[in-house]
């Protein structure tokens, strides 16, 4: 039984944490009435968007029954104007100084076909990392303006009728200059203290509550976390990619909207957020993940990769002069080891260093073939000059008038014999010219 609690508590504190406020008129229905009035939750619940889209009432497709659970429960909220109806605002934007107080008023519609007791809360107001504005569980847990914001308790509006509650803002006088954000919602709650475990389901459609504080601005970005990674492709002919990552970090005291480039090895470039999104925006103290790819980056062993901020003041609804906010970048370098390109460089070197020693094989061994030959004919003359010694001809004879070399007969001298009848041809034609003198 205890276990059933803590799961159904906690699926309780899941959808309640999961509130998100409309900058526009949201709505919301209920999923299953027969559920919400018997009081098993969950009930199926779509949020409005935090996009400035307005939901069409029409087709939305989630919320929370009402307390008998009879039909489905539409409702909307928006800013309201001095007639006490929607004045097309898409959210409250407030400039205060410190101590100050501001009156506004919400439009609550009922668009269901009976009346509806509406609960209101506000509680303080962020961005999540999806850009997605959102609210505190309530206003008990909130620190920052959601203390400020004072609004009656709950409000009854008719079928097909509009309502304009009125809510104030006081803003401390300690308050510190800056950006602050709130929201306040319109809550119905589905099966409360009803059925097995006695747990409801609250369906909150709110707008945003933007305080602008006067005094010091100081709009400040910082870029961190600068993760890159090289993703090469075998194909040589074609350059590989660079996926990016890192934080913008709100480090001022106002509303950013941020748009930049992040480049890699001075040529690849993509831009962020991509084009035809808005710009990023940044709450102070907010941060933002952004995740980028870029193609085109060949592999140079180490490559630079460089991400440049351009952040930029939000203006208020009431105008004035939006402080400068000086842009940031940082800077990484990855590792693109050309590994293809090495595998191929190494096969050729592998190649020609194997053509290189297979060339010298040969060459040495064409060597050591003409030294064996030269021995073998130096023994072989050896041998015949040894030869004609022993018949009498004495070492000397032929060799001598054949040109030979001492010691080796003309016999076994093939190139005496070669040379022999051309040396004695020149001795007769010099013998056969006319000496000086003579004519």
């Amino acid at each position: 039984m205890q276990g059933g609690w803590a799961r159904a508590a906690a699926a309780t504190a899941a959808a309640a944490l999961a509130c998100a406020l409309a900058p526009a008129p949201a709505v919301a229905a209920p999923d299953s009435a027969a559920g919400a009035a018997a009081g098993r939750g969950p009930v199926a619940v779509d949020l409005a968007a935090a996009d400035g889209e307005t939901p069409d009432p029409s087709a939305s497709s989630g919320g929370a029954g009402g307390a008998d659970g009879s039909g489905r429960v539409r409702w909307s909220v928006a800013p309201a104007g001095p007639d006490g109806r929607p004045d097309g605002r898409r959210w409250f934007e407030l400039a205060l100084e410190p101590g100050e107080r501001a009156e506004e008023s919400l439009a609550v519609t009922n668009l269901s076909d009976r009346p509806v007791v509406f609960g209101l809360e506000a509680a303080d107001g962020f961005f999540n990392e999806g850009g997605r504005f959102g609210m505190a569980f309530d206003a008990e847990s909130s620190v920052g303006a959601g203390r400020w914001v004072g609004v009656r308790g709950e409000v009854e509006v008719g079928a097909g009728e509009t309502v304009a509650v009125p809510f104030w803002v006081d803003v401390p006088a300690n308050a510190e200059p800056g950006d602050w954000a709130a929201g306040i919602a319109a809550v119905l709650e589905a099966g409360a203290g009803g059925g097995e475990t006695g747990v409801g389901i609250a369906s909150r459609v709110g707008v945003r509550v933007l305080v602008r504080v006067s005094g010091e601005l100081a709009p400040s970005l910082r870029v961190s976390g600068l993760e890159a990674s090289y993703v090469g492709v075998w194909d040589l002919r074609r350059p590989g990619s660079v996926a990016a990552g890192f934080d913008l970090v709100n480090t001022g005291n106002t509303r950013l909207t941020v748009t930049g480039r992040v480049s890699a090895g001075g040529g690849a470039a993509a831009l962020f957020p991509a084009e035809g999104e808005p710009a990023l925006e940044l709450w102070p103290g907010a941060s933002r993940r952004v995740e980028v790819a870029l193609d085109g980056v060949w592999p140079k062993f180490r490559v630079p990769v460089v991400v440049e901020a351009d952040p930029v003041a939000v203006l208020t609804a009431s105008g004035g002069t939006a402080p400068e906010v000086a842009p940031v970048a940082a800077e990484a370098t990855v590792w693109a080891v050309p590994w293809p390109h090495l595998a191929l460089a190494g096969g050729l070197a592998l190649l020609v260093g194997a053509l290189v020693a297979r060339r010298a094989r040969s060459r040495r061994r064409t060597q050591a073939l003409v030294a064996r030959a030269r021995a073998e004919g130096a023994a072989a003359a050896l041998a015949g000059a040894q030869a004609g010694a022993q018949a009498g001809g004495g070492p000397a004879g032929g060799l001598r008038r054949a040109g030979a070399a001492p010691g080796v007969s003309a016999a076994a001298d093939p190139l005496a014999q070669a040379f022999a009848p051309t040396a004695r041809k020149r001795k007769q034609d010099r013998a056969a010219r006319p000496k000086r003198g003579e004519a």
